[in-house]
């Protein structure tokens, strides 16, 4: 089903990573110092960065997660444990926050070595040090963040609901949906339409299905907006 609310919730978490993320430039550009020194950024700096932004996303993901359950339901449904989903989501937020957050730092930490070298190998000023580290940890970076991990979250709230179906004997079947418009990667194309154990013969599943290549769902790459859809097993994808 298309995720609920996606613009708002997207804008939610933007805001919420690029609070975190602006937080970030200006603790390294005042240990950074002028000359800039990278040492001065200590394996005890870069984890009490990472810890914070987990912090700040944690949450954010594990709202997603259970919006996106509930709308697939629309109500409580008979027989599904929402305790259970409750943790699930809490489980999930917290371990995928962890891997989310240490990718995100070490393309950080990766830009800013390449930035501070251009800095001394190009002659530029503190001033246009400065200014790429705006584009590093700006609102760019996190729009691009937010649409890509509300997709995930989604995506694996849905995913919880049709493992608790399961568990009262309701199969459903998903398949992968895009907004099927110009702007459909061809991943996504490919994979458009296509139930979860469809082999598809299009790179880059090359006769797998998309439930191998992405067993959890989209999001395929980064910036993402596709979703899953349902159908009761045996019947017609909604």
């Amino acid at each position: 089903m298309n995720i609920a609310n996606r613009a708002d919730l997207e804008k939610r978490l933007a805001r919420v990573v690029g609070k975190a993320l602006g937080e970030q430039r200006k603790q390294i550009v005042d240990l950074l110092g002028d000359p800039p020194n990278l040492d001065n950024l200590t394996p005890a700096t870069w984890e009490a960065l990472d810890a914070s932004l987990r912090a700040a996303l944690a949450p954010e993901l594990q709202a997603i997660y259970l919006e996106q359950a509930r709308a697939m339901l629309e109500e409580d449904a008979l027989g599904v444990d929402w305790a259970l989903v409750n943790q699930a989501a809490a489980d999930w937020a917290s371990r995928y926050s962890f891997e989310l957050v240490k990718g995100i730092g070490d393309n950080s930490r990766a830009a800013l070595q390449s930035a501070v070298s251009a800095y001394f190998e190009q002659g530029q000023t503190i001033g246009q040090l400065e200014g790429q580290l705006v584009d590093l940890f700006g609102p760019v970076r996190a729009e691009s963040i937010s649409v890509t991990e509300v997709t995930r979250a989604a995506s694996m709230g849905e995913s919880e609901i049709v493992s608790e179906l399961a568990g009262t004997g309701i199969e459903m079947d998903e398949f992968w949906e895009t907004n099927n418009d110009e702007l459909v990667c061809p991943i996504c194309g490919a994979a458009h339409h296509k139930e979860k154990d469809e082999p598809i013969d299009r790179e880059p599943f090359n006769g797998k299905s998309w439930g191998e290549v992405y067993p959890d769902g989209p999001p395929a790459h980064p910036r993402c907006r596709c979703n899953k859809n349902h159908a009761l097993r045996g019947g017609k994808k909604k």
